[in-house]
């Protein structure tokens, strides 16, 4: 079972992985798919030292150790203030990083492992779905970010038209733009 953001532990339905991942598992779009819904992605991890981390890779103390978080093809990289994961770096959020850390820590727990682990998230498919997203405008390029604000899907609800508005605004708000203009409707 993983232990998800909100406390509740649950069993993931992982895919059986093709040749080079250890792990994969299809995005589950739930009542509100959307271009990424059964999109795959892999995910791999293998023993390093802190010496291996680049510039654009997210460093997560575990235990006595250090884990390198990296994007691979598909994952995008922020490359603009204002979102939840840092500028030049991968467009990986906070929700995901402290899962992963999580469940490092209690695998690390459980094998006497302390060592330093890198962990590197692709989606193969990632590229070419961003482009039917928001990320370009967003200032994430190259792929997909990785969300995960609980790991949990809801229906899209007014709670998350406000919270896309707000990211909006935020984003804005970090480039400097001094007037907003909303215009409402379908296509506003």
């Amino acid at each position: 079972p993983m232990l998800f953001l909100d406390g509740r532990e649950r069993i993931l339905p992982l895919l059986e992985p093709d040749e080079g991942h250890m792990a994969a598992i299809r995005k589950d779009g739930g009542d509100d798919p959307d271009c990424t819904h059964g999109a795959i992605l892999f995910g791999n991890m293998q023993r390093c030292s802190a010496s291996d981390v680049r510039k654009e890779d997210y460093t997560l103390s575990v235990g006595g150790g250090t884990v390198i978080l990296r994007g691979a093809a598909g994952v995008g990289l922020c490359t603009r203030p204002g979102l939840d994961c840092e500028q030049g770096k991968w467009a990986i959020n906070t929700g995901p990083r402290r899962m992963i850390a999580n469940a490092l820590q209690e695998v690390g727990e459980t094998y006497g492992y302390t060592g330093g682990w890198q962990v590197t998230l692709s989606v193969p498919e990632g590229k070419r779905l961003a482009e039917k997203t928001f990320n370009p405008r967003l200032g994430i390029t190259g792929g997909i970010s990785i969300l995960g604000t609980s790991g949990i899907v809801r229906p899209m609800s007014e709670a998350a038209l406000i919270d896309s508005l707000r990211l909006e605004l935020d984003m804005q708000a970090a480039a400097g733009a001094g007037d907003i203009v909303v215009t409402p409707g379908n296509y506003g």
